[in-house]
């Protein structure tokens, strides 16, 4: 609370009237306590942005591993293709009515040295991203053309065979 006093002060020059604004202790213990609040309210923003800061480093680092992660397969399948990791796997397609397979299908899998068989949704999209899809859908076709003509010969007919495979220009 402010109170606002008047002082009459005389000297030989004259008569001067004094006002002034005068804090009281009930005003100064209001100003410490805002004061006290706004240092709290600092120091709660303060630790809460310390906490966004580990938060954030810790993304980062995850994202960053990610990232390793993802050119490591990217690179180890261009290994692939070079060195004929990959193969394929021929499921059959069964009439249902009769019991009978009617044709195969290819799947292209990969034979990882050191993961053992990863499958194609784990591999798929970094080839489509980089364009191995396309010497890779060129390999699964000529497999399959290659398998059906070995088994001609067995005295297997080569049946049907859909082959799964990305690259446009085929």
């Amino acid at each position: 609370i402010l109170s606002v006093r008047s002082i009459d002060v005389e000297s030989e020059q004259g008569r001067v009237k004094l006002t002034g604004a005068v804090k009281t202790a009930d005003e100064k213990a209001r100003a410490e306590k805002a004061r006290l609040q706004l240092s709290a309210k600092a120091k709660q923003d303060a630790e809460r942005a310390q906490t966004d800061l580990r938060a954030l480093a810790k993304l980062e680092a995850q994202r960053d591993r990610l990232r390793a992660a993802r050119e490591e397969i990217m690179a180890e399948l261009h290994r692939a293709v070079e060195k004929s990791q990959l193969f394929l796997a021929y499921q059959p397609k069964v009439d249902l009515r009769t019991g009978h397979a009617v044709g195969v299908e290819s799947l292209v899998r990969w034979r990882h040295p050191v993961r053992g068989i990863v499958a194609p949704n784990e591999f798929i999209p970094f080839a489509e991203e980089t364009g191995l899809i396309m010497p890779i859908g060129r390999w699964v076709l000529k497999e399959a053309c290659r398998t059906a003509a070995a088994w001609e010969p067995l005295g297997l007919a080569p049946p049907p065979m859909p082959v799964d495979q990305g690259d446009p220009t085929l």
